[in-house]
């Protein structure tokens, strides 16, 4: 520990020699544009591209290059998500070849003729293609990769090379993910549910946590999103509009999923960071609460659910709260993820888990 970002800005490296190039085809939920932004606040000179705009319409996004768009993409089985492109770039290969280190975002690994062999490579994997193909990535890359960033503890353990847990970072200081702790609704305590897809979110125990409160007579709260189960509704809503969504209410609940790729899942996302930070209590599952705390700590601040019995008990606790319990449980949640998922927090572990041995 004792770690600082350092005040290097981009102007100062003086060019030269290129510390990191990320690559990536999609960049989910802007994950990879903060971890650049993150290895920025190290000081490294860091160039990233990637080849599709995000539907959710993110403000500020890795630049698309024009020779990673309609690239030969594959993947075995035909999945929707690139594992491998082939890219004929001459500006791409002339970058990498000029890099210290090659970091490939999101299960993806990008050919740009570059001799990975004589590079530092790193692999980010995200959650969806990685929980589905991992024995298809590490079988076939892994022999190239140095160091992988696993970014949700269910895909850990599968033989990646150099793994380590780094979660997402949320923008802490944005000002669209500061803090308010007043309630969201003069008074009245507005729970809130804005799945992308109802069946990986656990919508309907959601739904039924609410509807036992209801039918019990508990009438003192308000409702913000879906009310009916549609398995194969999904949902696109631009960023900025998502915020103000999670700016009326004063709990989120986020995601009860316990399987997903017919896999263990049962773990938060980024919805859940962004709330927090946003001062807004969040309940969602997990499923690896003990690594966690040897991971990050003892803070982790989210309530628990791992089934709708769950969240009913949470959903009746919040509401017996008292207007200052109320604030002081919103309080806890943004200041773990300050001290812990916070930008500075990640850039930190990036470092010390991934990046000291590289640079």
């Amino acid at each position: 520990m004792g770690w600082k970002p350092s005040k290097v800005s981009k102007d100062e490296t003086g060019g030269g020699m290129i510390d990191v190039t990320m690559l990536c085809i999609y960049d989910w939920a802007n994950t990879g544009w903060r971890f650049a932004q993150c290895l920025k606040m190290l000081g490294l000179n860091v160039f990233a591209f990637k080849g599709a705009y995000h539907p959710f319409g993110y403000p500020e996004q890795i630049p698309i290059h024009p020779d990673l768009v309609d690239t030969e993409r594959s993947f075995e089985d035909g999945a929707k998500c690139a594992l491998f492109a082939d890219v004929n770039s001459a500006f791409l290969a002339g970058i990498c070849k000029d890099s210290k280190v090659i970091h490939f975002r999101d299960t993806c690994l990008i050919n740009t003729g570059v001799d990975l062999e004589e590079k530092k490579v790193v692999a980010q994997h995200g959650g969806r293609l990685y929980r589905s193909a991992h024995d298809y990535w590490n079988n076939n890359f892994g022999y190239l990769i140095d160091k992988t960033i696993i970014q949700m503890p269910d895909i850990l353990g599968h033989g990646a090379p150099g793994e380590a847990l780094v979660y997402y970072p949320v923008q802490t200081d944005h000002p669209m993910l500061r803090p308010d702790f007043k309630k969201a609704n003069n008074g009245v305590v507005a729970f809130g549910h804005f799945p992308t897809t109802q069946i990986e979110k656990g919508s309907d125990m959601f739904f039924n946590a609410l509807n036992r409160h209801w039918n019990e007579g508990r009438r003192g709260f308000l409702y913000g999103g879906p009310t009916e189960f549609e398995e194969t509704k999904s949902w696109i809503t631009v960023w900025p509009f998502h915020l103000e969504r999670l700016k009326q209410v004063d709990v989120v609940l986020e995601t009860c999923c316990m399987v997903a790729q017919g896999k263990p899942f049962g773990e938060w996302g980024n919805q859940c960071i962004e709330a927090a930070s946003m001062g807004k209590i969040v309940i969602t599952n997990t499923l690896s609460a003990e690594l966690y705390r040897k991971e990050y700590g003892d803070g982790f601040a989210p309530r628990i659910a791992n089934n709708d019995d769950d969240i009913y008990r949470h959903i009746g606790e919040i509401l017996e709260m008292s207007d200052s319990e109320l604030r002081a449980e919103k309080q806890k949640h943004r200041a773990w993820v300050e001290k812990y998922h916070s930008m500075e927090a990640t850039a930190e572990r990036l470092w010390e888990r991934i990046y000291k041995d590289l640079i």
